[in-house]
């Protein structure tokens, strides 16, 4: 892990890398070129955490920020995001669909969560963690 980790490092010197972390809505690709890669990894709309109570996250934002992504894709800037398609038997629909009407790629992650949390009810509920690329 170590060596992975100073490998990836003295590449990222090597090149011209700019990072942010910013609110999407703060987002402008107007800056941003067609050599440039955009990674978003929001709040996840079916799972329960803080960020999802009282309305943190909530369809609308889903749809605005698979609304943008959709504008880089226009622009032919590439762009990965993280999610969660399936969780505690719930289905991401709103991402599904856009998925397969985009015909974006989805990549199935293989992580297993079953020790991670003592309090969760269904442990043998399986979350299905995705990276959708557009490349």
């Amino acid at each position: 892990m170590e060596a992975k980790l100073t490998e990836f490092m003295t590449r990222l010197h090597e090149q011209n890398a700019t990072f942010s972390c910013l609110d999407f809505r703060s987002f402008s690709i107007e800056e941003i070129g067609d050599n440039d890669f955009v990674y978003a990894d929001p709040p996840y709309l079916i799972t329960c955490a803080a960020y999802n109570e009282q309305g943190g996250w909530t369809q609308k934002h889903e749809y605005a920020l698979l609304g943008l992504l959709d504008d880089l894709n226009e622009r032919n800037i590439k762009f990965a995001l993280s999610n969660v398609i399936e969780s505690k038997g719930k289905r991401n629909a709103i991402l599904q669909e856009w998925i397969d009407k985009q015909n974006y790629r989805m990549v199935n992650l293989n992580y297993s969560y079953k020790n991670s949390n003592y309090q969760r009810k269904n442990k043998e509920s399986e979350t299905k963690e995705i990276l959708v690329v557009n490349y």
